[in-house]
């Protein structure tokens, strides 16, 4: 194998071919790596020639261009019978099956990223060890400092007995790269296909936590003094209703019955009200006030961050609303919601596997370990969007 091409340059040489983006290829790549790339792939790279370049690194002569079982089982080091080479050729500077999985990974994560991720605006994000469920101890209020006394002893303070729990689940699929993509030299199995399970592991993750949000009738409830019908967000409507709002928010208490101390930060509304939202936020006069030459004073703007998802008003979810907004806390321990993920693993994964010994092909699966629950009901107000 020509000693200028590394892994890692088999990589790049791929991503080029997939398309990625400059922005991307110069974030996973150096300038030395992707000009060799583009040196030595000048016509693009296919299935087939990374075969026969892996399993002749790994002492596999044959002159032929398809790609034949032995020759797969000589890039995948499947046998003894090809014994390897050793020098600065050999195959110890190219893994075959660590180029596609990397590769494969990349794309994955653009297919991830690419899709909606309001989540992280309005969760407590935590990792957890394994797939038992965990514990996250509760609001209390009872950790408040007290005076030391003379002689410096310290109280002791003490914690909820009472809990938020969360239990990691797997969610995957499997695909392969089978004989028929290698035939036809298809490289869009290993960029394309992995891009949208990456989409795929996006839908999967954000379905899981909008049905447990937005199936919250008895999480924002009279009951927990967070239900207002405040009104839509528009013009000094909008003003209004949001005074209503941030009003049953700040007589939000602890359990123990003290002042709840904290602020919203996050303004959450569905598609059809983002604009409006962004507008109020950004404005410093109220649009259609009377008062004053050019309006009355917005004292809301700046105040939120406003966030909206389109899984807020889409009826294949219970408790879905076309009007209904929520002004929200999103802090570690102090969220509406409590994600978790497998080892604080926060994205999906590529891993591949050889084909059996009689296969032609290679396996690969992508999967994604995690969990999403209703966390802290003071942690948000729910308005109705009517009056």
């Amino acid at each position: 194998m020509d000693k200028g091409i590394t892994t890692r340059v088999m990589e790049a040489a791929m991503c080029m071919q997939g398309n990625m983006l400059e922005e991307k290829l110069a974030k996973y790549f150096s300038d030395q790596e992707l000009q060799t790339a583009k040196d030595k792939f000048r016509g693009g790279i296919g299935i087939k020639q990374m075969f026969r370049m892996a399993a002749k690194a790994n002492g596999y002569q044959y002159e032929g261009d398809d790609v034949t079982l032995d020759m797969q089982r000589a890039a995948f080091r499947m046998t003894d019978r090809f014994p390897s080479q050793r020098g600065s050729g050999s195959f110890s500077t190219y893994d075959l099956s660590a180029a596609l999985a990397n590769t494969a990974n990349k794309f994955l994560l653009e297919g991830w990223g690419a899709g909606e991720q309001v989540w992280r605006t309005i969760t407590d994000i935590v990792s957890v060890r394994d797939f038992k469920e965990a514990s996250f101890f509760k609001l209390s209020g009872n950790l408040k400092y007290k005076k030391v006394a003379p002689g410096g002893q310290l109280e002791h303070g003490q914690v909820s007995t009472d809990s938020y729990t969360v239990q990691a689940d797997t969610y995957g699929i499997m695909f392969g790269i089978d004989r028929t993509a290698i035939i036809n030299d298809d490289l869009g199995v290993i960029t394309r296909i992995p891009l949208e399970m990456g989409y795929g592991a996006n839908d999967a993750f954000n379905d899981a936590f909008w049905t447990e949000f937005l199936n919250n009738s008895s999480f924002f409830s009279a009951g927990h003094n967070n239900l207002v019908a405040s009104g839509v967000l528009t013009g000094t409507t909008g003003v209004q209703a949001l005074t209503v709002a941030e009003a049953a928010f700040l007589a939000q208490t602890k359990p123990n019955g003290t002042p709840l101390g904290m602020l919203p930060s996050v303004l959450l509304v569905p598609p059809g009200y983002k604009r409006a939202a962004m507008s109020l936020m950004e404005s410093s006069l109220i649009v259609g006030a009377t008062s004053g030459p050019m309006g009355s004073s917005n004292t809301f703007a700046g105040d939120y961050n406003v966030q909206s998802s389109a899984y807020m008003s889409n009826a294949a979810y219970t408790g879905y609303s076309a009007i209904a907004w929520y002004l929200l806390i999103n802090r570690p321990g102090m969220s509406t919601m409590l994600t978790a993920f497998l080892n604080n693993r926060q994205a999906p994964v590529v891993e591949t596997a050889d084909a059996s010994f009689s296969e032609l092909g290679v396996q690969m699966r992508a999967y994604h370990d995690f969990a999403t629950n209703q966390m802290e009901y003071r942690a948000g107000v729910k308005s109705t969007g009517a009056t």
